[in-house]
């Protein structure tokens, strides 16, 4: 399941979020970060022949003792995401959003972000106002008629949606697999905000 939504927050609002953007640190690398829950494998193929770089992280958003901890400009966006799924923080196992930067030759492999035990959305929201179609990043969304909840990658998987960072789109992914294509532009990083959301198993969404 997966959905695109266009001119998510009003424009002004997003402005402010880029702007709140200029302000964040990133740490190039992001290993640090315990929240980062890639597999190994999603950053080299089995056959050491493609490698891809990862994105620069911020530090974490998320909520800290039942409160949402940060500027009031992306609680907005976090406020609109939880409306858009119809959840609240105690349906949630998990709500946490960082701000990636892709910088040259940055992007992720082949992946689903739910697993077998667990629902995770993944939710993507794009901030350049001025993306080429030329410049790569894009993420390829992929469909299968074999089993997901396996960790295999199914053998027929066929690309279903093309979703290139649009300045305000947001996308939300559960169960598809999907990855983003490495940034082309030398001089300009892809920006976005990453949101994961785990939803209690006994949730109905």
């Amino acid at each position: 399941m997966y959905k695109i939504i266009d001119n998510f927050l009003t424009k002004e609002q997003c402005d402010n979020i880029v702007e709140w953007s200029n302000t964040q640190s990133f740490k190039e690398d992001n290993q640090f970060f315990p929240f980062q829950y890639w597999a190994k494998d999603l950053l080299q193929t089995k056959n050491k022949q493609v490698t891809i770089n990862k994105p620069s992280i911020s530090p974490r958003l998320g909520f800290i003792d039942g409160e949402f901890q940060d500027d009031s400009r992306i609680n907005i966006l976090k406020d609109k995401i939880l409306q858009e799924c119809s959840l609240n923080i105690n349906q949630l196992d998990e709500f946490h959003m960082g701000l990636y930067k892709f910088n040259y030759l940055s992007g992720i492999l082949l992946h689903r972000d739910s697993t077998e035990t667990s629902r995770r959305l993944g939710i993507t929201y794009y901030l350049n106002s001025n993306w080429d179609e030329n410049w790569g990043g894009e993420t390829i969304i992929y469909d299968s008629n074999q089993n997901k909840s396996n960790g295999n990658i199914p053998t027929d998987l066929k690309p279903i949606e093309v979703v290139y960072p649009k300045y305000n789109r947001l996308i939300y992914i559960e169960d598809n697999w999907h990855k983003v294509t490495p940034n082309l532009n030398k001089e300009q990083g892809r920006l976005s905000i990453q949101t994961f959301i785990t939803i209690n198993n006994e949730v109905v969404f």
